[in-house]
């Protein structure tokens, strides 16, 4: 009788997030005036895909805390190259001169070691109410 032995060999890869891009794009300062609306945009890479956060100082920006405040998110996965680029939109609707300042932030993270990457920016709110 002939016995068989299998080995079951799989390799988990992990890949630390990296932010690609973010728009409005060629600057990380942006101006708007009272009462418009700005959608900010960042999309980032990583395995597994990276969970992408809005942040304003150390708080976390979401539809719940804040009604002008809208979060849009999409994956993409991308086969040939084995990563998922994930992509989410901070909106901010009906802005006022309290939404201005330069603690604006989204950070990518994922499980791989040390997971995180961030990107800063800055809002100036022009006019008056």
């Amino acid at each position: 009788m002939w016995g068989y032995l299998i080995y079951l060999l799989y390799y988990v890869i992990l890949v630390v997030p990296n932010i690609t891009s973010y728009l409005p794009e060629g600057s990380t300062r942006y101006v708007v005036n009272v009462t418009d609306a700005i959608t900010f945009q960042c999309a980032a890479t990583g395995v597994p895909p990276p969970d992408i956060q809005w942040y304003r100082g150390n708080v976390m920006l979401n539809s719940s805390s804040d009604s002008r405040v809208t979060i849009r998110s999409s994956i993409i996965n991308e086969p040939e190259r084995a990563l998922a680029t994930v992509t989410r939109e901070l909106i901010l609707t009906q802005t006022s001169t309290s939404d201005a300042g330069s603690d604006y932030s989204c950070r990518a993270t994922n499980a791989a070691m040390g997971g995180e990457d961030s990107e800063g920016f800055e809002l100036f709110v022009q006019g008056k109410v």
